[in-house]
């Protein structure tokens, strides 16, 4: 036994077994240390690097939404010098009397006698607060004298008109006059639709 111990003491100082053994604890140490060192900072890093990512997206979301915003208010301040253009196009209120004064005024514009002028498909305001904005359909019936030619430039010149309106039938019946002078006669039945914009801040 004092042999093998006298041995074993003899091995452990030789140089090979002592680098091997410096190895062995240097590999221990450095295990340990990237365990419970290393690997936690590289989790951080991680953890930094897919937050810094996620920050980013965020961080080009709000520059795209505030462009936006940015340039919807460009276009609001473009439009404010115009708003009584505006306005009239698409007024708050149905405002039929401007809608009776705009057909006259197309047919006074091309020389056509309006003989008779009726309005229908009136709806009365509600109280109850639209739910979206609906367009408002108004049906004019009108006589009038006029030969096809001046009937083309009325339906141009009312369409043209700063108050928006769509023509959505026309009906055109052709009569001739009595009289001394036989004059073409038209029979217009027309159904105008208009649009309007309720001011929700007055619901």
């Amino acid at each position: 036994m004092l042999k093998k111990a006298s041995s074993i003491k003899e091995a452990l100082k030789s140089p090979q077994v002592r680098d091997y053994s410096y190895a062995i604890l240097f590999f221990l140490v450095s295990s340990f240390f990237a365990f419970f060192v290393i690997r936690p900072v590289l989790s951080i890093a991680i953890s930094l690097r897919k937050e810094g990512i996620e920050l980013q997206k965020i961080n080009e979301t709000y520059e795209k939404n505030i462009a936006a915003v940015l340039k919807i208010q460009a276009n609001l301040e473009e439009i404010r010098p115009r708003k009584q253009v505006i306005d009239t196009a698409l007024p708050s209120q149905p405002e039929l009397n401007g809608i009776i004064k705009d057909i006259r005024s197309a047919a006074a514009q091309e020389g056509i006698a309006v003989l008779s002028l009726s309005v229908s498909g009136i709806e009365i305001k509600s109280d109850k607060p639209p739910e979206r904005i609906k367009p408002n359909s108004i049906e004019a019936e009108i006589d009038i004298n006029a030969d096809f030619n001046q009937l083309n430039s009325f339906i141009h010149a009312m369409t043209n008109q700063r108050r928006i309106k769509t023509i959505k039938a026309l009906r055109v019946r052709r009569e001739l006059s009595t009289g001394s002078e036989q004059q073409v006669k038209l029979h217009l039945t027309m159904n105008i639709e208009t649009y309007y914009l309720p001011d929700l801040a007055e619901n």
